[in-house]
């Protein structure tokens, strides 16, 4: 399965901290995104306005070291361990589960419409997008917890 656009930015930042393509291993669909032969595990987070989402799995797969690493746009913006999400200048989300039906208004819709889909990206990765979106447009507070 091919890597979207902040994967594929992120692997070029590993390789640039001096890692070699037969040191990283890349984690479909699972958290962390990339571990790497040192044992560092890297999970990658692109940044809305000013929040990072996690879902509620990635929140009990990730691991005090797994480092966060967090891109706007096209390029890196900074690093974090998981541990220190509560220090960070972003506000962390973490998404609780709610069940498996969504039901979308014809705003939220048009919204959703808007999100740049590429082919590079799987279904599943588009879908997440439409969830993590959806869910950042129109989740009420209890459903949406601010680690900070």
């Amino acid at each position: 399965m091919g890597m979207n656009k902040t994967e594929l930015m992120a692997l070029k930042w590993l390789k640039q901290q001096g890692y070699k393509d037969n040191e990283i291993l890349r984690k479909s669909n699972t958290s962390p995104d990339f571990v790497c032969a040192d044992s560092k595990r890297y999970e990658v987070k692109f940044l809305y306005g000013d929040k990072l989402i996690f879902s509620y799995i990635q929140s009990k797969t990730l691991k005090d070291d797994d480092i966060i690493l967090v891109f706007d746009r096209d390029k890196f913006i900074s690093k974090f361990y998981w541990k220190d999400r509560d220090k960070t200048n972003f506000n962390v989300y973490i998404m609780k589960p709610v069940g498996t039906s969504m039901q979308v208004d014809t705003e939220t819709l048009e919204k959703l419409k808007q999100l740049k889909i590429t082919k590079r990206e799987s279904y599943n990765e588009i879908i997440n997008r439409l969830m993590v979106t959806y869910n950042a447009i129109n989740a009420p507070d209890e459903q949406l917890k601010n680690t900070k």
